[in-house]
């Protein structure tokens, strides 16, 4: 029977990833995460106390959380050292490759703070086109497995709020939230991953979906080298199937100069 005998270096690493907490409570970090890891069923608090046995004391580890999630940049930042110490520098290529993308997760109840109605893009056999929950603005770090081929490592998130949602009254007694768009929300995330990379020397891949192909989030791409000092992030972006793109127009007029016209997208006429 095949066993797995990294027990110790688990360990050291939630030990690591607990450095930003407060001492007095940091311990809890591990039994939290042995409980999300066998979980079954809904990905929920609940559940991953009923999996680590934490029913005594399950009032005392919803606290902890809310402490994790004040701290959840921090911690954030601890996984991405410790996922830079273990991947190999020359396995990464030329570029760090990012992904964006934004997904829904099903909430509702009276305690759940900043939920809304969103559009569901997997609604399934119901067919229902919206979902009540919350909408989560990830990025992952996609590396290349030399047997498994390339894994998205998720690295950080950042909820996102819908602006009528920021009307409610409970709302607005939330003194730390402010409302972000998507596009704000990623260009953040870059931002933060761009500092954090630049002592690597290598340049950014940003892969994102077609709904963050706007000026807002290519912009602050583009202005993205000077947090980091260097070559501004490429960034790649999928249109929609049924985008019309008219190819490079040949100027009939002298342009004045040696270089050649700038080419039109425009649509397809």
């Amino acid at each position: 029977m095949a066993s797995w005998n990294r027990i110790g270096e688990l360990a050291a690493w939630i030990s690591l990833l607990s450095q930003e907490l407060d001492k007095r409570n940091r311990w809890r970090l591990g039994p939290m995460l042995m409980g999300a890891l066998w979980a079954t069923g809904r990905r929920t608090v609940a559940r991953w106390i009923t999996a680590a046995e934490l029913g005594h004391d399950w009032q005392r580890y919803y606290a902890f959380l809310w402490t994790v999630g004040r701290k959840a940049e921090a911690i954030s930042r601890q996984l991405l050292r410790l996922a830079v110490r273990i991947i190999p520098v020359e396995h990464l290529g030329q570029f760090i490759r990012l992904a964006i993308d934004d997904t829904p997760t099903a909430r509702y109840g009276p305690q759940v703070v900043g939920a809304g109605v969103h559009r569901d893009p997997t609604p399934g056999p119901s067919g229902n086109k919206h979902l009540y929950g919350h909408i989560w603005v990830m990025m992952s770090w996609v590396v290349r497995h030399p047997v498994w081929g390339p894994i998205g490592l998720p690295i950080r998130s950042l909820m996102y709020i819908r602006r009528l949602t920021f009307q409610t009254p409970a709302m607005r007694l939330e003194k730390p939230w402010a409302f972000r768009t998507k596009l704000e929300l990623a260009a953040e995330l870059v931002e933060w991953a761009a500092w954090w990379f630049s002592w690597l020397k290598k340049r950014l891949l940003v892969v994102t979906d077609g709904a963050y192909a706007k000026r807002p989030f290519l912009d602050r791409m583009r202005w993205s080298s000077v947090v980091c000092g260097r070559t501004p992030p490429c960034t790649i972006c999928r249109l929609k199937r049924n985008a019309g793109s008219a190819g490079v127009r040949e100027s009939t007029e002298s342009t004045g100069s040696a270089w050649p016209a700038k080419p039109r997208i425009g649509a397809a006429g």
